[in-house]
């Protein structure tokens, strides 16, 4: 099954991107912040950078670099002043220089041991009342006897390599399994929001539209605050506000028919046909006696 769905996988993958390709439009944004933490090494930094005018607000966010040298021998507290190249689905900054030191401030932090224990694999997850981009009351105890893909997400995140990559790759993960012909049939996706205060149903079912997603399969989750933060804690998605936007971390888990963690898949670095083996051996576990297909 694994072999044959990878296989499917890769023919729809390229079959889409012969019929999609667009020619990536880049911008470029001159930006400051302080650098938060380092990677020696690496070819990333952590930076808390000002707000860039008409793209993005002030956050602390993990950046890319083309070369680990691009960014050796910086520290925390260096005030740093480089581009921001953007395109539709890849981000990096470059030309990084020192412009001087600033005091580090004191910042929400995303550490896990100010929220909730996370799960372990095995375990049922939480039974939480979310209401979805249609309006409608769901509970995910109402899908037990389908194979589960859960990302969290917040829709005004705009860089590529975060939530909008995330839903980049649920789309692929969504248009695979709805036309390879031997892929399981009980499964669904759901992608919760962690700034629902915004991300109320009518802007989740204009963001799903933007996405392109047909109502079926995927579905996009709102829900009271309180019950939202505990919920994605409960996945090891740690999410604060912090000078106007949200710092977050990236999760992808996948539930088997019975309810229970399977696997997380932490970052943005899962490929569309790992999280569809996943899903598909979720998929072949025995079905709950009781259930509800939807």
């Amino acid at each position: 099954m694994r072999v044959k769905l990878f296989a499917a996988a890769c023919l729809l993958a390229m079959t889409l991107t012969t019929a999609c390709h667009r020619q990536p439009h880049s911008a470029a944004y001159s930006v400051e912040g302080t650098v938060a933490q380092t990677y020696p090494g690496e070819a990333r930094i952590q930076i808390a950078h000002d707000r860039i005018p008409g793209y993005m607000e002030a956050m602390t966010m993990e950046f890319n670099v083309k070369e680990a040298a691009a960014v050796a021998g910086l520290q925390p507290g260096d005030r740093v002043r480089f581009n921001l190249i953007v395109t539709r689905e890849h981000g990096w900054i470059e030309n990084v220089r020192r412009v001087g030191k600033a005091a580090l401030r004191s910042s929400p932090t995303l550490a896990g041991a100010l929220w909730p224990r996370p799960l372990t694999v095995g375990e049922v997850i939480p039974d939480v009342a979310f209401t979805n981009e249609l309006g409608r009351a769901v509970k995910l105890s109402e899908y037990r006897g389908q194979a589960l893909a859960i990302t969290f997400i917040f829709t005004r995140c705009p860089f590529p390599d975060y939530c909008p990559r995330m839903s980049r790759q649920m789309a692929r993960v969504n248009d695979s399994l709805l036309f390879i012909p031997n892929a399981p049939t009980n499964w669904h996706l759901f992608s919760v929001t962690f700034d629902p205060e915004f991300d109320q149903p009518n802007v989740l079912q204009d963001y799903r539209r933007n996405l392109r997603v047909e109502e079926g399969r995927w579905h996009f989750l709102t829900g009271a605050p309180e019950q939202i933060k505990r919920f994605c804690a409960s996945f090891g998605v740690y999410f604060v506000r912090d000078r106007g936007s949200v710092d977050h971390n990236l999760m992808t888990a996948v539930i088997d028919t019975q309810g229970r963690l399977q696997r997380l898949f932490p970052g943005n670095k899962w490929r569309p046909d790992d999280l569809i083996d996943e899903l598909a051996s979720a998929a072949a576990l025995p079905q709950p006696k009781t259930l509800v297909v939807r």
